[in-house]
């Protein structure tokens, strides 16, 4: 009997110590997708930030990740100038506001979470729906249903209505990375 007992305490340590391994090589695995923008300590801490506000929303992680690397390049300080003398605030941008308070990382990915989840459930879980109007509200929406929507950028010309399949691409690719290609992003709301 102490034999067994001693093999499952030995098989729980094991599984234990693997538990505790897996958020740190996720951590590193974000790193390695965004080492740029990110240092091994800021992308634990954005992807537990992101999987806590995933999971009180229902909205899938690593869309998440890669909004707030599209909107921010991770930065928790962004400011980003919008009409009316307002500015989107924060990690995830998610909405203009008169001025930006500050707030921690897991309550910017809430916020944000919360913002597409709203997006989620308006477009009755069409992806394609929510992120577009995540990234440009009822009007972007609109404009899509009707084409193209061409924006020059710099040299190169960009559809904005490409906006949600560059939101689930990137959300795939940081998955792929994250979890070894065990899994696909979603493409509708979870």
């Amino acid at each position: 009997m102490r034999v067994v007992v001693a093999i499952l305490a030995g098989l729980l340590a094991i599984g234990a110590s693997r538990a505790a391994a897996a958020p740190a090589a996720a951590a590193r695995d974000l790193w390695l997708w965004d080492h740029t923008d990110l240092t091994p300590t800021s992308a634990a801490a954005h992807l537990t930030a992101a999987r806590s506000a995933a999971n009180a929303t229902k909205v899938d992680p690593y869309l998440l990740l890669y909004i707030a690397w599209h909107e921010s390049r991770f930065n928790p300080r962004e400011r980003t100038p919008e009409s009316g003398g307002r500015e989107s605030c924060g990690v995830m941008t998610p909405f203009p506001r008169a001025r930006c308070a500050r707030r921690s990382l897991a309550d910017q990915y809430l916020i944000g979470a919360k913002h597409l989840r709203g997006w989620f459930d308006a477009c009755r879980g069409n992806a394609r729906c929510a992120l577009l109007g995540y990234a440009g509200g009822y009007r972007l929406i609109r404009a899509c249903r009707r084409g193209p929507m061409r924006r020059r950028r710099g040299r190169n010309v960009i559809d904005l209505c490409d906006t949600a399949w560059l939101y689930l691409h990137g959300a795939r690719e940081i998955r792929h990375t994250v979890e070894g290609g065990a899994a696909t992003a979603t493409t509708e709301s979870p």
